[in-house]
């Protein structure tokens, strides 16, 4: 694309923008990209890429959008807050950080922006990168601007130019009360090494709420552009996501299923696994950083998903989808209540488990005995059924309403189980007195991680049995099977995707349920994790009474 210099007063058009700020040029952000590349790394070759041409396009539309906003209050914007999750090394510092304010400056220098960083060494950097390529001949050479960077305020953290607009950076924690421009950038707000810290993870999104979201001069107009790698399930993205913002999502590896974007974008891949940028991103570049960043810490950083694509502890491939039960031993109901109800507090789970007769033995191989021989222990394995849960925000009133359901529905479940945990003695002792057969379970100093782990061998073993929908029904009624397990449905019937359980052929509820468990111990609630944990570790410590036997059931 040509270049075209503007004199002072000059107006131009570019899709629909008319610039009036006194210089101004047809370049795109993409090809300002392409031609700076050389001032700022010229031993370095440019490896170009759709992406990039993805992360310009967004910035471009989303900052012209405001300027024709400014010039025009009725023209509408596509998008006000713009997030950008992208694998790291993708450019996304030097097109957002560095290349866009000197673009836009193109187009109106009076513009001001505000840039931060979780390191303030990275703002900083990319600060002097940016003012340096404004300084540079071929930025003054080839768009000739009227106006100057002032002498009296260029430092490298902040410099203004001479037609009004400025550039600040700083840290997230940086002083910026009094300062406001016309957006705000971030890149990459969390520190990679500390957003695992709840505390620190918590501090950036209460820093960004209270002090810093409403520093832009309108707040009707304004643009907030927001550019990271996924690092945790409740980081910044998840934060300001749930906030309405605009998503650009680029995942390294193709995985369908991401709606189009404001301004009609979508992926060009098409094939599931497709690389984003084979040229530079191997099979084996990624192999290693894979076995380097562990599953899901891949899974965040390069696919944008927090939980690894397929689960974590809890693989979707393991559950089974189940049609008739082995004859089942006892029926249990677990509960893991929260007693309080509230937007922020946690689900109450309440979920019937029945434990069947042992489907297998395994051994175990003991002390060595007098005979010089090690001694077996034969231990049974046993398979469990979850029918039914319910899942909601309840008080203890509420919580109450819904147990006594529960136990409607499963009379046979003489055993509920509650979890004594803080306030849990006080609660028990109420259910008591409403209910027969409460049980109180104590975890002891075992962590939820812990809880989970010691249940996880019964799930990956394909023990954990799940209702499924008719089209399996029918399936299993035909081969004259019991149960299969999801990734035994997926080999004979491949779905679009194996990331999360959309394709599971089970009930809504039972997706949600697969969900929680593979994102776990990453995801945003382990509600379902501690009622399932519960109850499957309290089933496999404790026998059951005998004689005590139900029916074998048919679903």
């Amino acid at each position: 694309m040509g270049l075209v210099s503007l004199k002072k007063g000059a107006g131009l058009a570019l899709s629909g923008v008319v610039v009036r700020a006194g210089i101004g040029s047809t370049i795109t952000l993409a090809e300002f990209v392409r031609q700076s590349w050389q001032v700022l790394e010229p031993t370095t070759q440019l490896d170009w890429n759709w992406h990039v041409d993805a992360i310009c396009l967004h910035v471009q539309e989303t900052l012209l959008d405001w300027l024709k906003h400014k010039q025009d209050p009725s023209h509408e914007q596509r998008i006000r807050n713009l997030l950008i999750n992208v694998p790291p090394g993708s450019l996304k510092s030097r097109i957002v950080s560095v290349c866009t304010p000197a673009w836009f400056w193109l187009y109106d220098p009076s513009w001001r922006a505000i840039f931060l960083s979780a390191n303030p060494r990275v703002a900083l950097r990319d600060s002097v990168f940016c003012r340096d390529l404004i300084e540079s001949d071929w930025y003054q050479n080839t768009f000739k601007p009227w106006w100057k960077l002032r002498a009296d305020n260029n430092a490298k953290s902040s410099f203004w130019n001479s037609a009004g607009g400025f550039r600040n950076a700083g840290g997230m924690d940086s002083r910026i009360t009094g300062d406001r421009g016309d957006a705000l950038f971030v890149d990459d707000p969390h520190d990679a090494d500390e957003v695992k810290s709840e505390v620190k993870r918590e501090h950036v999104k209460e820093r960004w709420d209270s002090a810093i979201s409403n520093r832009v001069n309108d707040l009707r107009s304004s643009v907030r552009i927001g550019i990271m790698q996924r690092l945790d399930e409740l980081d910044w993205a998840a934060h300001v996501k749930q906030q309405g913002w605009a998503v650009l999502c680029i995942r390294q590896e193709f995985e369908p299923g991401l709606e189009p974007t404001p301004i009609g974008w979508e992926d060009p891949r098409t094939l599931p696994g497709e690389l984003m940028m084979p040229s530079r991103f191997t099979a084996e570049i990624l192999g290693a950083e894979k076995r380097r960043l562990t599953a899901s810490g891949y899974a965040a950083q390069h696919q944008q998903n927090p939980s690894p694509s397929g689960g974590g502890m809890f693989k979707i491939r393991n559950w089974r989808l189940a049609l008739n039960l082995p004859p089942i031993m006892r029926t249990i109901l677990s509960v893991d209540a929260a007693f309080k109800c509230s937007k922020t507090s946690d689900y109450v789970v309440i979920g019937s488990i029945a434990q069947t007769e042992p489907v297998r033995t395994t051994v175990k191989l003991g002390p060595v005995g007098s005979d010089g021989k090690p001694t077996i222990k034969k231990i049974p394995e046993y398979q469990y059924w979850i029918p039914e849960l319910w899942r909601g925000k309840a008080g203890i009133t509420d919580t109450e309403a819904q147990l006594q359901s529960m136990i409607g529905k499963y009379p046979q479940a003489h055993t509920k189980l509650i979890e004594d945990k803080a306030n849990g003695p006080a609660i028990i002792e109420r259910m008591r007195g409403v209910f027969s057969g409460i049980e109180p379970y104590q975890p002891g100093s075992n962590s939820k991680e812990s809880r989970a782990s010691a249940m996880a061998p019964v799930q990956e073993r394909g023990d954990i049995l799940l209702p499924c929908n008719e089209q399996v029904r029918a399936y299993l009624k035909e081969r004259r099977m019991d149960s299969i397990t999801i990734g035994e449905w997926w080999d004979l019937h491949p779905p679009e995707h194996e990331s999360n359980a959309e394709h599971v052929p089970a009930p809504q509820w039972v997706k949600v349920f697969i969900d929680e468990l593979a994102a776990f111990p990453t995801g945003a609630h382990d509600d379902q994790v501690d009622m399932l944990s519960q109850g499957v570790n309290w089933s496999e410590a404790n026998k059951p009474p005998t004689p005590y036997k139900e029916i074998r059931a048919v679903w």
